[in-house]
């Protein structure tokens, strides 16, 4: 018997993040706060989609800067570094660059909440 999708999506979704999976949160977080520290001058704070979406890690290279991990790994992944960061008083955003160049980046945007 054929396995069904849903019951696989089911299991990705469910299943609680793995040690593995909130290490790499962690150091994506480290990563992400290290370059609030870089940017901050009291506006909003530009981070590449592929860390926050768990595409690829910030601080290797090569082979080992891509994350294999199923999609929906990688968005409960996302979805938690985003709580921690809305905790921390942060409002993140998604900005796709569909301009076409060369240089098309698209970015997860920090900005401070109101208060």
């Amino acid at each position: 018997m054929a396995l069904k999708y849903s019951d696989l999506k089911k299991k990705e979704v469910e299943t609680p993040l793995t040690p593995e999976e909130i290490r790499l949160i962690d150091e994506v977080e480290i990563y992400i706060d290290g370059e609030i520290r870089k940017q901050w001058t009291s506006g909003s704070v530009d981070i590449d989609l592929c860390y926050a979406n768990f595409d690829y890690h910030p601080g290797k290279s090569g082979h080992d800067h891509s994350i294999d991990l199923s999609d929906y790994r990688k968005m409960k992944m996302t979805k938690e570094l985003t709580r921690r960061f809305d905790d921390a008083g942060w409002k993140a955003k998604v900005e796709i660059d569909n301009s076409g160049s060369m240089n098309e980046r698209d970015l997860w945007i920090l900005t401070p909440k109101k208060r």
